[in-house]
């Protein structure tokens, strides 16, 4: 399911100042969904808030005097540790940031080591936040670009837009902005450091550029509207796909017609007039093939690759392109992968039943019905990768990180095949486009249940001889917690395929 509503532009970020028609509907759950039953990690009651270093003694009439000094009666409010005084009359406050409060065994503060981040000290750096007090009115869109470290906020049509923060590295207006780099290839960070993070109804976030995006928040984060670092198809006025923050690009023809990233889809093959579809983008797992006949190979769908626990950071990568022999600027475009994005509090990671956090793969268009001929449809883009690291995250709604559908052949000269569903809110499958025609139908992305995406059709000797592309593979998704409640939340991809897991927060 697509969340652009029809005939709406879409606009590519690509620098600043830039507009991107994200577009504004509200997250619905659709046909199928899945319910998520699994109630993952342990429990804890951690509850941390952000604050300056201090002490203060809390009066009899704030907190009942008659404490054990000893520290039996000692207990965590929020970032703070109330520690009982050595009469037994009082509670003196201790703030425990940049680290957290913990009641395991006793009251005590812990500091929290945030994953594929070098400095610690960046996780409260920050000393402004990012919510609705910062967001003009009429602005339903902010935009993180992960290069520069600039946030600007949109209006509906994107005729508007104001700057919340210019672009540099260090602190500009209390938000701090840093590079770093990741080993083994991965994509380097784009670190923001926040005091809080607050998405609103009605309101999305999302991270765009080629450094991973990360957030470091010293205080509470509170996902109300849709928030992450998803995919989008081709712009109509650039005619570029765009990936989320980090990922792959969709295969271009004439241009690069293999799919970007580690795990980029080939493009299809041709053997006489017929027309192999490009192969899905893989992540956490593999893209469909694209389909074939003979000797016109569908493309190779991506291999997988990312680590469970996303150390380090990965994201998805783009489908191939189709193919056509006659004129390369009728091919289909390839869907883009889905960015990464890692999100870190010390205090609490919220997902309201209003809300989600998505890193979907685009989907692989249809094959363009040339007047000199049809083409194989696109392969669809791969899911990226979503971390998420605080004492609790608590999902009452959506964390997707779905791959996109392939799309259909050509059905015949002159006309389009069908493009594939996008990854985009895809809690159920992303199904293919529709072959028609001449046409074989393109493969769906990745299933919540397993993974991988789907083959696209294979074509019949003088039935059907322009084939559909594969279907994007799945991302991953990681949750590292002292408590974790997903027993409402609506996953893809689902913890049985082996891509949503969650682990222990890193203390020390």
């Amino acid at each position: 399911m697509s969340r652009f509503p029809p005939g709406s532009a879409l606009i590519v970020l690509l620098s600043a100042g830039c507009a991107l028609n994200f577009g504004t509907d509200p997250v619905q759950p659709p046909d199928g969904w899945t319910d998520v039953l699994d109630h993952a990690g342990e429990t804890g009651d951690v509850v941390v808030e952000d604050g300056p270093d201090a002490e203060d003694v809390i009066e009899d009439d704030e907190v009942s005097p008659g404490c054990d000094p000893g520290g039996s009666d000692d207990f965590c409010d929020g970032s703070t540790l109330m520690r009982c005084n050595t009469d037994g009359t009082a509670y003196v406050s201790v703030s425990c940031s940049p680290g957290v409060c913990i009641e395991e065994t006793h009251a005590h503060c812990m500091d929290m080591d945030v994953h594929n981040v070098d400095d610690d000290s960046l996780l409260c750096a920050g000393t402004s936040g990012l919510g609705p007090d910062e967001v003009p009115d009429n602005r339903t869109w902010v935009v993180y670009f992960t290069d520069t470290g600039e946030i600007r906020a949109y209006n509906e049509d994107f005729s508007e837009n104001t700057q919340i923060r210019g672009s540099g590295d260090g602190d500009v207006g209390g938000i701090v902005y840093t590079q770093q780099d990741q080993p083994d290839g991965a994509p380097p960070l784009g670190i923001l450091s926040l005091s809080s993070l607050t998405v609103p109804p009605g309101v999305g976030f999302a991270a765009i550029g080629t450094r991973a995006a990360v957030l470091l928040v010293c205080g509470p984060v509170l996902v109300e509207g849709l928030a992450g670092s998803f995919a989008l198809p081709a712009d109509t006025i650039t005619g570029l796909p765009v990936p989320g923050a980090a990922g792959g690009i969709g295969g271009l023809p004439a241009v690069n017609p293999d799919g970007g990233g580690t795990g980029g889809g080939g493009v299809g093959g041709i053997a006489f007039t017929y027309r192999g579809g490009g192969g899905g983008g893989g992540h956490g797992a593999a893209g469909g093939s694209g389909g074939g006949l003979g000797t016109a190979t569908g493309g190779a769908g991506g291999g997988s690759y990312g680590a469970a626990d996303l150390v380090p950071l990965t994201a998805g990568s783009g489908g191939g392109s189709g193919a056509d022999p006659y004129d390369a600027s009728c091919s289909s475009e390839g869907g883009s992968g889905g960015g990464a994005m890692l999100i870190a509090s010390t205090v609490s990671i919220d997902v309201a039943a209003s809300g989600s956090i998505e890193m979907g793969g685009a989907a692989g268009t249809g094959g363009m019905g040339c007047s000199s001929g049809g083409a194989g449809g696109a392969g669809g883009g791969s899911g990226g990768g979503l971390l998420l690291e605080s004492p609790t995250v608590t999902v009452l709604g959506y964390l997707l990180a779905a791959g996109g559908g392939g799309g259909a052949g050509s059905p015949g000269t002159g006309e389009p095949g069908a493009r594939g569903l996008e990854g985009i809110a895809a809690v159920g499958t992303a199904t293919g486009g529709e072959g028609a025609g001449l046409g074989t139908s393109g493969g769906s992305g990745g299933n919540p249940s397993t993974g991988g995406g789907q083959n696209g059709q294979n074509g019949t000797l003088g039935v059907a001889i322009f084939m559909g592309g594969g279907g994007g593979g799945d991302g991953i998704i990681r949750i590292n917690a002292l408590a974790v409640d997903v027993t409402e939340a609506r996953l893809h991809p689902l913890s049985g395929s082996g891509l949503f897991s969650t682990g222990d927060l890193a203390l020390f």
